[in-house]
């Protein structure tokens, strides 16, 4: 079985048009809770943590390597 850590306000970049799957996934799978959506973010509770999903447009895949953190802010889920 594969084993997957999520640090708290962990953070990841990801394609717009993958926002349903996404939610999905740490939703239905996993069992977090969105506590804050706005159309550039989800922050998403699981257990004690959160776990921030950003969602963008970039013009080559790759720049979906770089960490989120340099595309979004930093505010809390609950401001």
């Amino acid at each position: 079985m594969a084993k997957v850590i999520f640090g708290n306000h962990s953070s990841v970049l990801v394609p717009r048009q993958d926002r349903d799957s996404i939610r999905k996934f740490y939703c239905d799978v996993l069992g977090g809770k969105i506590m804050k959506a706005d159309p550039e973010r989800d922050f998403i509770r699981l257990g004690e943590d959160f776990f921030v999903v950003l969602y963008g447009d970039v013009a080559d895949e790759s720049e979906f390597l770089r960490t989120a953190s340099r595309f979004g802010s930093k505010s809390s889920p609950t401001t």
